[in-house]
């Protein structure tokens, strides 16, 4: 099903991969729990960049610095996401009336999936 979506929204973690091999445009989340992370989280996690596409598709020295931020990201990230659907949902429709980010993210992926 996935070649056949426009946009997919998709979990963290390998399943990332199987949607950017499929050139599909995504907006990555991962449910997390709120007490967790702002108890403990926050706190052992420096990076801001989860998603294995964002990751693949940085500068490697930025990437193992943990300094990749949201303006570097091929596909947007939700994460730790809790709370409203709001966001992902406002996101998604955006994309989807304005096309060119689609576009967009369609010739990052196909950049990235090319790359020796």
């Amino acid at each position: 099903m996935v070649p056949k979506c426009d946009l997919v929204i998709t979990v963290s973690g390998t399943a990332t991969l199987h949607v950017a091999l499929h050139n599909v445009p995504m907006i990555v989340v991962y449910h997390g729990n709120p007490v967790t992370w702002n108890a403990i989280g926050k706190w052992l996690i420096k990076t801001r960049t989860y998603s294995l596409v964002n990751l693949l598709a940085a500068d490697p020295a930025l990437a193992a610095s943990g300094r990749v931020t949201s303006d570097m990201h091929v596909v947007p990230e939700f994460i730790p996401w809790y709370g409203s659907t709001n966001a992902v949902s406002g996101h998604a429709l955006e994309l989807l009336q304005h096309p060119q980010g689609l576009h967009a993210q369609r010739a990052s992926l196909a950049k990235l999936v090319k790359r020796p």
